[in-house]
């Protein structure tokens, strides 16, 4: 496996451990509802997310891709890191029209692909090579 498909396989490994988790946290939001404004149940509200297993295991997916991201630094740096990190967002979309049934733009579509695109020639063409 050549050392450009590990990259990738890292990448990727990261957008969708990060991305679960935002999801993750939708579902949880969507199941408990909006927070209320009084502190009392505010509290109560808060306590109710933390519980929440899917809630949990955002929160062991966001700390996965945290440590990912670490080992990703220590291999490309922390400026490659930083750009090929936004597929995150790219993958984010694409899970949320899958499992919200959620409607994007053009203007979004054509920014996922600018983004995947950015991410492509910064892994394939420059820099740390």
């Amino acid at each position: 496996m050549t050392a450009l498909a590990v990259r990738w396989g890292v990448i990727v490994l990261f957008s969708l451990l990060v991305s679960g988790a935002f999801v993750l946290y939708g579902v949880v939001f969507t199941d408990i509802g909006h927070p209320p404004t009084e502190v009392v149940p505010l509290a109560k509200y808060f306590l109710q997310t933390l519980v929440h297993p899917l809630f949990v295991l955002g929160m062991v997916l966001a700390l996965s891709g945290a440590l990912v991201r670490m080992v990703m630094f220590s291999h490309v740096g922390i400026a490659e890191t930083a750009m090929v990190s936004e597929l995150t967002l790219v993958m984010s979309v694409v899970l949320a029209v899958l499992v919200f049934d959620s409607s994007p733009t053009t203007e979004d579509y054509l920014g996922m692909c600018l983004i995947m695109a950015g991410v492509y020639l910064v892994q394939s063409g420059g820099g740390a090579g």
